[in-house]
């Protein structure tokens, strides 16, 4: 989940659609990457935790949540998705918002990221849920009505 400069989520109606997707069981797993050396973030990325956990407590969401610190975004992902879990216990989706413009070439590194996160969920054989518009959403206390529109990919890495 990507943070605000305040460490606030940037999309917490995230959490509300994972928590709709579960239907109010099991656990939900949040995590979220701080770019930079761990010795410096370190209280940071606990304060970043901190909001992180009363945001899920806002969008009633059950689960765990953590911060990684990495040297790249990238790289942080990837530690994400070998660490998540509890024993045997572990997710078996990725869920993350479709990138605002993801192709820009001014900005390679979300791109880049945004297609490894991909590659290392699918190396776990883990699915992976992308969503875009997340902001319109409905929270978990809003009626829903109304359609949704499902689109498959399955083996389209190699």
């Amino acid at each position: 989940m990507k943070l605000m400069p305040c460490h606030e989520p940037l999309q917490p109606r995230l959490l509300s659609l994972a928590s709709q997707l579960k239907a109010g069981q099991g656990l939900t797993i949040v995590c979220s990457v701080l770019c930079g050396d761990f010795f410096q973030l370190h209280e940071e990325a606990k304060t970043a935790k901190y909001k992180m956990v009363m945001c899920m407590e806002r969008e009633q969401v059950k689960g765990f949540a953590n911060v990684v610190v990495s040297e790249s975004t990238s790289l942080g992902i990837c530690h994400v998705v070998q660490s998540a879990g509890l024993g045997a216990l572990y997710p078996n989706t990725v869920v993350m918002c479709w990138p605002d413009h993801w192709f820009d070439s001014s900005n390679r590194e979300t791109y880049k990221s945004f297609i490894n996160s991909l590659h290392y969920a699918q190396t776990a054989n883990m699915a992976v849920q992308v969503v875009k518009g997340v902001q319109k959403f409905p929270s978990n206390s809003e009626r829903l009505e109304g359609t949704i529109d499902i689109w498959w990919i399955m083996n389209i890495l190699p």
